[in-house]
């Protein structure tokens, strides 16, 4: 006998011999097993008939978080009948103690789906079996969204094939080190009413009364993380001076850009898409070697690869006054603390982040005095004194002065220092001569104001002088204007 399909198959054997009655010999034939077989393995059967391995589709690894992976597979039908298929998706839990799984049906097990409606032919024809209990071997919990099938039915016809797609969605979260699942999905099969029973030759069961196709499953998942390594020890810290703007002529430069570089390393099993949101003053200078995607703004780092990052922090006049948006500015002795960060967003919607730090000195000038008194002067006779200015900062400094009056006067009235490197640098300060002249007698009173360009503070030299008509108070220094 040859069957490439199950049933119960009935005939009758009749013998006759001469002219002596016939003799009739009933011959029944039960056929088990599963016709439909997956093309990825071909009909592996073993020596009794039956399949001796289950075909298993990987997903592979797989982001947390990242769109549905589907997989399509073909399934051939080499009987004469129509087959169909109703899909159930299981997972597996490890430890799992349970044993069995009872199912009640209540009405026809798998009716035919029709979009959204449901026809059953068998249920017009007729109401029996109305609720029926089934016991099979517990191997798993309903699969939920993680494992699904494209279509919960699948028609394969008679000699013939038809394409099944298993779908995989990542769960939005895992593991540190990473999470495997396993599944597998159940195809119960379904006859149509004229093939299921033909009187005198063959009936056969369906549903849940014959053993199901059946496609393990199998997917990882971990997380979207790429190793972040910056080049210093203190990580992306840029330290700058305001004075960098400043030409020696006292004008001031657009802009000045320092740059600090972090390495991005996939030490993963696939490929990580993401892109890079940095917060203003600092800018993205450049990515090498280049991993870019058509999409602007992407980027794409295949597994392990690596690829330099250079961040960049531009300093302006604008920036010295705050004028950042939101990022967090602080001012702590004489400096501005710029604080922001590298957000690496990666497409599903996970995030990591490097922080940024800018520490810009401000120039800083020290008055070595705060009141100038020049005593009494005749009226006629101009008397000097010595003020020295200084930075005792990192930053250069560009100064100027302003008074409203011409009893006193100072020279120079602007000026460059550079910064303070040592004690014995000289060129981080300078000597003042400020002059009084007494044009009348009386007390006179004056200030000079000190104005640092790029800094906000500004010093006052107060000065005081007496105009006198006695010779007496002419000094040795003092002389005629």
């Amino acid at each position: 006998m040859h069957a490439t399909m199950w049933g119960l198959y009935t005939d009758v054997l009749i013998v006759q011999i001469g002219d002596l009655e016939p003799m009739r010999i009933p011959i029944t034939a039960r056929v088990t097993g599963n016709p439909l077989f997956f093309q990825m393995m071909g009909p592996t059967f073993n020596k009794n008939l039956t399949f001796n391995r289950t075909p298993t589709l990987h997903f592979g690894s797989h982001c947390c978080g990242r769109p549905a992976v589907h997989r399509s597979v073909r399934v051939t039908n080499p009987s004469p009948v129509d087959i169909r298929l109703d899909w159930q998706t299981f997972k597996v839990i490890k430890d799992d103690p349970q044993l069995i799984d009872l199912i009640v049906v209540v009405g026809e097990a798998f009716p035919l789906l029709d979009g959204s409606s449901v026809v059953s032919q068998e249920a017009q024809d007729a109401r029996a079996d109305l609720i029926q209990v089934h016991m099979r071997q517990h191997e798993g919990f309903a699969s939920g969204s993680l494992f699904s099938v494209g279509s919960q039915q699948t028609m394969v016809p008679a000699l013939s094939k038809a394409n099944v797609t298993f779908q995989f969605v990542p769960p939005l979260t895992c593991d540190t080190d990473g999470d495997t699942f396993n599944g597998y999905a159940l195809g119960y099969m379904s006859l149509a009413p004229q093939v299921k029973n033909v009187v005198g030759v063959v009936t056969r069961d369906d549903g849940y009364q014959v053993s199901a196709l059946r496609m393990d499953l199998s997917a990882a998942v971990k997380p979207a993380l790429l190793q972040l390594e910056t080049a210093d020890e203190e990580g992306m810290l840029y330290q700058l001076t305001a004075g960098s703007l400043l030409q020696h002529d006292g004008t001031i430069l657009n802009s000045v850009e320092a740059t600090s570089s972090f390495l991005l390393k996939n030490n993963g099993q696939m490929s990580l898409k993401f892109g890079m949101l940095i917060d203003g003053p600092f800018v993205l200078s450049n990515v090498l070697p280049s991993v870019g995607c058509r999409e602007e703004g992407t980027y794409c780092l295949k597994p392990h690869c690596a690829a330099q990052v250079k961040i960049g922090f531009s300093l302006t006049a604008e920036t010295l006054k705050g004028n950042t948006g939101d990022l967090q500015v602080t001012l702590f002795e004489n400096q501005l603390h710029y604080h922001g960060q590298v957000k690496i967003k990666h497409d599903n919607e996970t995030q990591q982040v490097l922080p940024l730090q800018a520490i810009v000195s401000l120039p800083t000038l020290r008055v070595s005095h705060e009141v100038l008194d020049f005593g009494t002067v005749v009226v006629g006779h101009t008397r000097e004194l010595q003020v020295n200015v200084s930075t005792q900062g990192v930053s250069a400094v560009y100064w100027s002065v302003t008074h409203s009056d011409d009893v006193f006067e100072v020279t120079p009235c602007k000026g460059r220092l550079e910064p303070y490197t040592c004690h014995s640098c000289k060129n981080s300060r300078s000597a003042l001569v400020v002059s009084f002249t007494a044009k009348k007698e009386g007390s006179f009173e004056s200030s000079f104001s000190f104005h640092v360009l790029l800094g906000e503070e500004v010093i006052m030299l107060k000065v005081t002088g007496q105009g006198s008509l006695d010779q007496a108070f002419e000094a040795i220094s003092d002389y005629k204007s």
